[in-house]
């Protein structure tokens, strides 16, 4: 490679890093969205790869609140930025091909050839470098080929760039998780047709978004974990959601999170415990509870270990995955439950609205000229309405609350004096459910008599009965389970002796007694 064509390498190689940083200095979320998913992904508070918080706190940059972007025109330049960083990966790897290939060719013999050029130079015959512009021009945003006012923010670069095309209206450019797709996988897993949607998102909340115990999945799972068709589900929902998150996070490396992510399991779940309420040693590998850690680490070196490693392993990487994923994406997944809630009520005019207010956000341009200004610092914290931010906030925060009411026979959420008056504002927790969480007195109640609660007490060797309503701890049902099998073992044991004093016999003469007074009267030799 010559060296004028290093030079226009180096050249393009400034012009798109200034591209980007451009863009970014326009909108700091594009970069810093990206930024709390990458720490949820690697599971690290400071990733080696994100700028330390000392330094996002101190850049006043990042502290301007910029106006309120679409979803859709930051989703899009996301896009744009990562097919910046692809081509600037390609002229880097071309630049390092030609620095192992040795120092390009010159047209001049040696150095004086070459000053005695440089100083018969003027400004007639400097050659012109027509082309800077226009490279300049591929990365610029709002391409000069676009109609005015424009419409599109993208650069002639990534003219052709499709968001639409990327995201399905449905998930509404990363606002929503299109986890319903894989309900009648999980249908034919549990094999009863009962099951809800919302029923099997909460059993997928219960199971990998946990708060409390994020192994429940592994030491206390609601269907049977050795199922075959149990794997396809997770292979399925895991791609499913890591594809998810490389559409709505474009600017993460992929391969980085792998890496983690394998690194990660291996340390944990290969040949790590998990600690268990009983004060036992979990063994996911071999799905067994061993007492102490001397136990734990002599299984380890069994033949039965090593082949359940051979097994299981793929079962728990892809139970490890899909955990992982969940619990990064949990704002995505409350918001997709709510929204599936609320479409479970509509009405059929208030389906079509909704449907209609989908499409229309969906066919509409990326960019809109009339909604875009720029903040500045200097300005005061007041928006267009004339409100402050914290008065913002706490609007937001009321149509929060009630966007979470539940919803009445209307469709419309119902009152809060009603919300309170049932008592839904109080939550209760079922320890025996994996510390499952029941909003209201009456849902409480209910779920004691559900599958999965009798299920859970079966696993710790209970059979239900009225005697356990209204029992959420572990320690207080085995209490109550071991005096109640004490108990049916002594009334067991009272009605045999009861049986054996009602045997009536008779003697020789034909009189009728009982076995115990006919076996006392014959060692007296009185018959």
């Amino acid at each position: 490679m010559g060296l004028d064509e290093r030079v226009s390498l180096i050249r393009q190689l400034e012009i798109l890093e200034d591209a980007i940083a451009a863009r970014f200095q326009r909108n700091p979320a594009l970069y810093y969205n990206s930024v709390p998913m990458l720490k949820k992904l690697t599971m690290q508070a400071e990733p080696k790869v994100c700028p330390p918080q000392d330094h996002v706190t101190k850049n006043k940059v990042y502290r301007v609140e910029k106006s309120a972007r679409k979803v859709k025109q930051v989703a899009t330049q996301q896009h744009e930025i990562k097919l910046f960083l692809q081509d600037r990966t390609d002229i880097l790897n071309k630049l390092s091909r030609a620095q192992e290939s040795g120092p390009g060719e010159s047209q001049y013999k040696n150095l004086d050839e070459f000053k005695t050029a440089i100083n018969g130079l003027t400004e007639s015959n400097i050659p012109k470098r027509s082309g800077l512009q226009s490279e300049k021009d591929q990365y610029a945003m709002f391409s000069s080929s676009i109609e005015k006012p424009p419409t599109n923010i993208l650069s002639a670069r990534a003219l052709e760039l499709d968001i639409n095309a990327i995201f399905n209206r449905e998930e509404q450019y990363g606002t929503y998780i299109q986890l319903e797709n894989y309900h009648p996988m999980w249908l034919e897993l549990m094999k009863e047709p009962s099951v809800t949607v919302l029923q099997y998102l909460e059993s997928l909340e219960r199971m990998f978004l946990n708060a409390d115990d994020k192994t429940s999945y592994l030491t206390s799972p609601p269907i049977d974990r050795d199922n075959k068709q149990y794997l396809r589900f997770l292979e399925r929902l895991g791609l499913y959601l890591k594809t998810y998150i490389a559409k709505k996070f474009p600017l993460i490396d992929q391969h980085l999170v792998e890496d983690y992510l394998l690194d990660h399991f291996k340390n944990r779940y290969v040949n790590k415990p998990v600690s268990t309420d009983q004060n036992t040693q979990f063994c996911p590998v071999c799905d067994k509870r061993y007492e102490g850690m001397q136990l734990f680490n002599d299984h380890l070196l069994n033949k039965f270990h090593a082949q359940q490693r051979g097994k299981r392993l793929p079962l728990l990487q892809a139970e490890f995955r899909v955990s992982v994923y969940l619990t990064a994406l949990s704002k995505e997944f409350k918001d997709s439950k709510n929204f599936m809630e609320r479409k479970l009520a509509f009405t059929y005019a208030e389906r079509q609205e909704e449907l209609q207010r989908l499409t229309t956000e969906y066919e509409a341009p990326n960019y809109n000229p009339a909604l875009e200004h720029e903040d500045n610092p200097a300005e005061t914290d007041k928006n267009k309405n004339g409100k402050t931010h914290s008065e913002n906030k706490q609007t937001a925060e009321l149509e929060s609350m009630f966007t979470n009411m539940p919803l009445g026979p209307d469709g419309m959420p119902i009152p809060l004096w009603l919300y309170k008056l049932q008592g839904l504002d109080v939550k209760y927790t079922c320890e025996i459910c994996g510390n499952a969480e029941f909003k209201g007195r009456r849902a409480y109640q209910k779920h004691f008599h559900e599958p999965l609660h009798e299920y859970r007490l079966k696993c710790l060797g209970i059979t239900r009965s009225k005697a356990f309503d209204g029992i959420a701890l572990i320690e207080e049902a085995q209490e109550l389970w071991a005096k109640i099998s004490g108990k049916s073992t002594s009334a067991r044991a009272g009605s045999d002796d009861s049986l054996k004093l009602e045997i009536e016999v008779e003697d020789e003469d034909g009189n009728v007694m009982s076995q115990t007074v006919y076996q006392d009267l014959k060692r007296q030799g009185l018959l």
